[in-house]
């Protein structure tokens, strides 16, 4: 609902890219906080701000990435699985961060007393975030970095086969005749 919400508020009306990756961008954000979130409710509002965030991006953050540094994201990972998955990583810090030692089992955190806070939890989730985001951005660098090398022939303009790939009709000429 919320990507079509926020399809209509950008194009007037339903952008099928937009709603299509904003839907499975809920089920990318509630994976993280999915133990902790028990209620069906907070699972929802998790889902409808990832839908938000994820039609936003799409639309917005995208095409600002391609521009600025010319990040070629056709497919939208960035918007599907990204930025909801840094929303994930935010709101299971925020729920331990809320918790109390009565609303979570004892199997959740079994080394700690009944006097602890949650504090060093929450510290454990922004650091993995963290570790995450400099993991993905470092192996990304390096990634584009070896596509790009000569040795492997990257292509002169993107998204323009021709340097990779041989037409049919040029190697079979008398069968594709009448298709040409």
């Amino acid at each position: 609902m919320a990507a079509a919400f926020v399809s209509r508020i950008f194009y007037g009306k339903l952008e099928m890219t937009i709603v299509m990756n904003a839907t499975l961008a809920g089920g990318v954000a509630i994976g993280t906080p999915s133990d902790l979130i028990t209620s069906p409710g907070g699972a929802l509002w998790v889902g409808t701000i990832a839908g938000i965030l994820s039609a936003i991006s799409f639309n917005n953050v995208g095409p600002w990435l391609a521009t600025k540094i010319n990040l070629q994201d056709t497919c939208g990972v960035f918007s599907l699985h990204g930025m909801p998955g840094i929303l994930g990583g935010i709101v299971s810090a925020v729920v331990i961060a809320g918790a109390s030692n009565k609303s979570f089992h004892t199997g959740y955190f079994p080394a700690m007393s009944a006097t602890d806070d949650f504090s060093a939890q929450v510290m454990a989730q922004i650091y993995a975030l963290l570790i995450t985001l400099g993991l993905a951005i470092f192996t990304g660098l390096i990634g584009g970095k070896i596509a790009g090398l000569e040795l492997l022939n990257p292509p002169k303009v993107l998204f323009k086969d021709d340097d990779h790939f041989h037409d049919v009709a040029d190697r079979y000429p008398e069968e594709y005749k009448e298709l040409k």
